[in-house]
């Protein structure tokens, strides 16, 4: 969810004692072979060869509570931006 979303999402609710707010998300939910495609082709690189890593970053019980989206809120998507949206803002930025 990209931050201005965020603000627009919190901005009315700043007012009001409300404890724990729902877990909130962006528009989309991405693997992250499409975020890297996504962020590539803002690069100009439209044909990417990409290859299994023999050791993860992450742990494997990360890994299995990302394959399994619990890093997601399906159920309460918000917002307007996308991550390509994100993406083109970013490096148009700096052009």
């Amino acid at each position: 969810i990209d931050t201005q979303d965020v603000a627009q999402y919190i901005l009315p609710l700043l007012d009001k004692p409300s404890g724990k707010l729902p877990d909130v998300g962006g528009l989309e939910i991405l693997r992250f072979e499409e975020l890297a495609r996504i962020y590539l082709r803002e690069q100009g690189i439209t044909n990417p060869t990409f290859i299994q890593a023999a050791k993860s970053f992450f742990p494997p019980a990360a890994v299995e509570s990302f394959r399994y989206g619990i890093n997601t809120a399906p159920h309460n998507r918000y917002g307007t931006i996308t991550w390509a949206d994100y993406v083109r803002r970013k490096f148009q930025s700096h052009a």
